[in-house]
């Protein structure tokens, strides 16, 4: 299809209006960058404050550091200050920004010195950038100073410049949300003779400066990375511009290079000449492929392919286009990606192409593409690479040649029984209709054939005098010619309709593919099934087999297939060279084409994650676009297995976490609530060992009574520490049978007789309570538990309930006391690992309730805790009732 308005590209469109919106609803960043410090960063920035000032603008300085410099403080009084925030850490005061006096204050603008900052730990942000960034989603303007070696993207060059690690760093997406970046710019040996002067550093401290980083060397170094970082900037907001405005006449201003590559061994040359221009110039250039109605032999195929590999491995940006006309489809490119120079091959003569397309392929660009073209003569080539171009025109008797010529034979013989009844004149229109359906199949050399020969025979066989060429009226021929042109105009446009059909579908066809890997992806929970239903549809497209090999955990080399019976060591061996130099290989390709098999590296945006393998069922090779079509696609599961692998890992991170702060609690536990019985067990252990305390029987009874007080607190504590291990594991399993909730209950009060004693008992359960199915044991934990936090938290003589009643659907349990209860913002805290109320009695890892939780849910129910009116704390558990069991009949006596 050929694109004649000028539409801009939907996706660089869509980016560049999301860009604006975000601008536009945020506060305006203007950054003041410098090669390295002591260029006039600081200064520039109070000196266009001071300008805002001066025209009544609402300006205050957040944070300014001058260094002590004189010209930089002075003009630093004249414009209002927010006061510092006065952080203490480790025994020392610093002065950071205090963001919260900014934000209400809320200026039309505010100067935050020193972007790369990193503040004192305790404050709001890690990082000054962020502050910077929570200003600017406030709709506060900000100006800020910022050094080229903090700029992260260019932390490594910085690095081999100066031999120095950068450690505070700026991320480029602040960069790239700046409205302004004004490079302070100064030469080196100015900035060396300010240093000298003592302007930037103190004396001692400024022949060391310059001894090390501020050599004359490093700096130029560093003001040509500052530059060019501008430069890139610029260059982004133009594109920006660009996609938004749709206007690209005006608006090229680096160089940027563009070559025509086709299946012609000329192409190499092309695109070796042009990767030398755009070295030489440092600008960046694009290899074109446009595909149009032309059928490619598989050796052209070959070769085509040959070429765009070279231009890829030369860093050329390879674009493959399909397109009717040639022309329309390198002008869209141009405009759409501002290309300044173009470079192609001097066409060879074509007769039939100049009349029908009004010029060679060069007169067309020139005339209708306005930049500069280049030109390139094209060297004679050895005798085996001889080129013998593709053309439309190519007169074989084969094919679609036969074909017409037995329709248009078919077509007289009915002429000939036609003509006494229709007369020759309109035995034309006959000829004219077995043309177009002739362009329905032919391509374009039959088709023209198969015009001229009709003509031919109308005229020879039926346009008087019968059996001559010759033609006696004027009419006639002018008749005949006109039916001439008119049958060759006709099969023209039906046969380019049909290619723009043929077209159409292969675009089709390419974005239902995407759109299928897209949704298999999307919709995908497990990667064993993404990676089978990826296979399952690529291989309906390709007429091959589709093997995945990826990685199951980061940083891993051991590769990983569904089915691992299908593939042999050695290609396995190619798999494992692909995956570790990142290249395609095998068939089709100059490293290790004896493999049967096409490995295409699955690369995500930050990793390695597999290895596509294609292995055709011809040998006929993939066409660039199929060969295109193919590295998409495996580039969509790339970033679907990268995206995977780092949601595995943070779900490890999260479970190494949580198992580290369990155990961590646990460990804590054990050292703090643990000490007490343990310590009590061996004092009294000391105590038995006294022959004076082992006569006395009173005190040896009162002794061991104790002894087994805090024997049985200890189990209690590590049992609970244990149950919930076990629990956070996920390896306790419910051992489910029926039971009597009474009986429970009973077995619960009377294992906990001596921690109840003290208080009041009221129990109200439901007579002929349905029976439940539960796991005894845990159940029996779960209820003991919660008991004895009403016992231990609750006054003594204080009235503990028990209610149990059911409905239909659920058994209600209830267990009330009439405590102090527990203050409502903590009710939802209470069932949370090792937290304990504020104010509670020492003792206790804070456990209990939250295994009473977990044991109920674990059976389907629910557990709820609210304050009473009365005063107290209500525990309600909720277990679901199923289908009764049937009980034996009892015997008749």
């Amino acid at each position: 299809m050929s694109y004649k308005d000028n539409r801009p590209d939907p996706d660089a469109l869509l980016k560049a209006v999301k860009h604006s919106e975000n601008t536009s609803s945020s506060g305006h960043l203007r950054i003041f960058l410098g090669m390295c410090a002591g260029v006039g960063k600081t200064y520039a920035m109070l000196e266009a404050a001071d300008v805002l000032l001066k025209e009544k603008v609402d300006v205050i300085i957040g944070l300014v550091e001058t260094h002590g410099r004189k010209e930089t403080e002075s003009l630093a009084q004249k414009i209002p200050k927010i006061p510092r925030l006065k952080v203490e850490y480790k025994n020392k005061v610093f002065e950071e920004l205090d963001i919260e006096a900014v934000l209400k204050r809320k200026p039309q603008v505010v100067l935050v010195d020193e972007l790369a900052h990193t503040n004192i730990p305790g404050m709001r942000h890690a990082k000054r950038w962020q502050d910077v960034e929570e200003l600017l989603n406030q709709g506060i303007n900000v100006y800020t100073t910022l050094n080229i070696q903090h700029v992260e993207s260019r932390k490594e060059d910085v690095e081999l410049i100066t031999g120095i690690t950068v450690r505070e760093l700026v991320p480029d997406s602040i960069l790239e949300r700046a409205d302004q970046i004004e490079l302070i710019d100064l030469p080196p040996d100015v900035l060396q003779l300010r240093i000298k002067e003592g302007k930037v550093y103190l004396e001692d401290r400024a022949i060391t400066a310059l001894d090390n980083f501020f050599k004359t060397d490093q700096l130029t170094a560093l003001r040509e990375l500052a530059l060019r970082f501008t430069s890139e900037i610029v260059h982004k907001d133009l594109d920006y511009l660009t996609s938004l405005s749709g206007n690209t006449k005006f608006l090229r201003t680096n160089e940027r290079f563009m070559v025509a590559v086709s299946h012609s061994p000329h192409s190499k040359r092309l695109i070796r000449a042009t990767r030398r221009i755009a070295f030489a110039t440092n600008s960046t250039w694009i290899a074109l492929n446009v595909q149009n109605s032309a059928v490619l032999s598989d050796e052209d195929n070959r070769r085509l392919a040959e070429n765009l590999e070279l231009a890829r491995q030369l860093g050329a940006e390879v674009i493959s286009t399909v397109d009717t006309d040639i022309i329309a489809a390198i002008k869209r490119i141009v405009e759409s990606r501002l290309i300044t120079q173009i470079i192609v091959g001097r066409p060879r003569p074509n007769f039939i192409q100049k009349i029908i397309q009004s010029g060679t392929l060069l007169d067309r660009m020139v005339k209708e593409i306005n930049i500069d073209v280049h030109v390139l003569r094209e060297d004679s080539l050895p005798e085996q690479t001889k080129f013998k171009p593709t053309m439309n025109v190519k007169i074989t008797l084969k094919g679609n040649y036969w074909q017409t010529i037995w329709i248009l034979l078919i077509v007289t013989l009915i002429n000939f029984l036609l003509v006494p009844y229709l007369g020759y004149k309109s035995i034309g229109f006959i000829y004219l209709l077995a043309i177009t359906i002739i362009s329905m199949f032919a391509r374009f050399g039959p088709l023209i054939f198969s015009a001229l020969l009709s003509a031919l025979l109308w005229n020879y066989f039926f346009i008087p005098p019968v059996g001559t060429f010759f033609i006696r009226e004027a009419a006639d021929l002018i008749m005949c010619l006109a039916y001439g042109f008119t049958a060759i105009i006709t099969g023209l446009l039906a046969h380019r309709i049909r290619e723009r059909e043929r077209l159409l579908r292969i675009r089709e066809t390419r974005t239902e593919t995407m759109f299928n890997i897209v949704k298999i992806i999307a919709q995908a929970k497990e990667r064993t099934e993404c990676i089978k239903d990826f296979t399952e549809q690529v291989q309906t497209i390709f007429n091959g087999k589709i093997l995945i090999f990826y990685i199951d955990k980061i940083n891993s080399k051991d590769l990983q297939t569904i089915d691992p019976a299908v593939f042999d060591k050695k290609q396995l061996a190619v798999v494992n060279w692909v995956f570790e130099n990142n290249q395609p290989a095998g068939w089709s390709t100059d490293t290790l084409s004896l493999s049967s098999a096409f490995y295409v590296p699955l690369n995500g945006s930050s990793m390695m994650t597999g290895v596509l393998s294609f292995e055709p069922k011809q040998s006929k090779p993939l066409t660039p676009d199929e060969k295109t079509l193919l590295q998409v696609i495996s580039k969509q599961l790339a970033i679907y297995l990268e995206k995977k692998l780092f949601q595995e890992r943070s779900r490890d991170a999260q479970k190494l976490e949580e198992s580290e702060r369990l155990y961590q609690t646990i460990f804590n536990s054990i050292s703090h609530e643990l000490k007490t019985p343990m310590t009590a067990i061996v004092g009294l252990a000391s105590a038995l060992q006294n022959e004076q305390m082992h006569n006395n029987k009173k005190i040896r009874s009162q002794l061991l009574e104790e002894l087994g007080e805090a024997v049985e607190r200890l189990n209690y504590e590590i049992t609970n520490i244990l149950d919930m291990s076990r629990l956070s594991s996920g390896v306790l399993t419910l051992k489910k049978e029926w039971n009597d909730i009474g009986e429970v209950l009973s077995t619960c009060i009377g294992n906990l007789s001596k921690q109840l004693a003290e208080h009041k008992l009221k129990l109200d359960i439901k007579d002929k309570l349905p029976f439940i199915q539960i796991d005894y044991g845990l159940m029996e934990t779960a209820i003991k538990n919660i008991l004895l936090n009403a016992a231990i938290y609750t006054p003594q003589k204080s009235i503990i309930s028990i209610n149990v009643s059911n409905d239909e659907r659920q058994l209600t349990i209830t267990i009330a006391d009439n405590g102090p209860g527990v203050p409502p913002e903590l009710l939802s805290a209470i069932f949370d690992k090792f937290y304990r109320v504020p104010g509670s009695p020492t003792g206790g890892t804070g456990l209990g309730l939250t295994i009473a939780k977990s044991v109920i849910e674990a059976h389907g129910g629910s557990i709820k805790a609210m304050n009473r009116i009365k005063g107290g704390l209500e525990i309600q558990i909720a277990l679901p009732l199923t289908l009764q069991p049937k009980l034996p009949a009892e015997e008749n006596p």
